[in-house]
């Protein structure tokens, strides 16, 4: 039974993230609703970090991007819901089940890299650099982008963990993610 929160699935050709709305943002994770005031929808794009922080230009660049390294997370703030933001045909929102949205936030928040216990910032994120565009940060990953880990089976595994029914497990691209996603919204969506 559905509680009147959503996800959605941002797909970017080869790349997902993942946008949720502000006010359903809880725990640990509300920080980004007073970081950004006003933001209606926060997004978070999962990735290798050197890929992510300085995009590919060149041939060589762009075949050394998926090897294993080092993952960042991109946390945008945008002020209108995923769908008007993005175009709608690169958008999918699904209803999240009782508690989602808290489970939801919960594997977002852990997904993040904190200082260590003992040290002076300990528990904090840690912060990289400022995003590709205005409203949007890069924090260091509690884990590692590589071949059978990307930034699709990050987002599946985020939606997986907000309690809908995606299987993680051999998602690689997001063409994979993406059909498995709309399938799901066609089973929820009454006729």
């Amino acid at each position: 039974m559905p509680t009147g929160d959503t996800v959605s699935l941002i797909t970017h050709g080869w790349h997902t993230d993942i946008g949720l709305p502000a006010e359903e943002a809880s725990g640990p994770l509300v920080r980004f609703r007073r970081l950004f005031p006003g933001a209606r929808t926060l997004v978070f794009g999962y990735g290798k970090r050197t890929f992510m922080i300085a995009p590919a230009h060149t041939i060589g660049e762009w075949i050394i991007g998926p090897f294993p390294g080092p993952a960042a997370i991109e946390v945008s703030a945008i002020s209108s819901d995923a769908a008007t933001a993005y175009g709608a045909r690169h958008v999918e929102t699904l209803p999240l089940p009782p508690g989602g949205a808290q489970r939801l936030s919960a594997f977002l928040w852990q997904a993040f890299d904190k200082a260590p216990d003992g040290t002076a910032h300990a528990g904090e994120l840690r912060y990289i650099a400022q995003g590709n565009f205005p409203g949007s940060l890069f924090y260091q990953a509690s884990s590692h982008y590589g071949l059978l880990h990307t930034c699709n089976t990050w987002s599946a595994e985020a939606l997986a963990a907000a309690g809908l029914p995606i299987r993680p497990a051999g998602i690689v691209f997001s063409g994979g993610l993406d059909e498995r996603v709309r399938d799901l919204s066609r089973q929820l969506t009454p006729p």
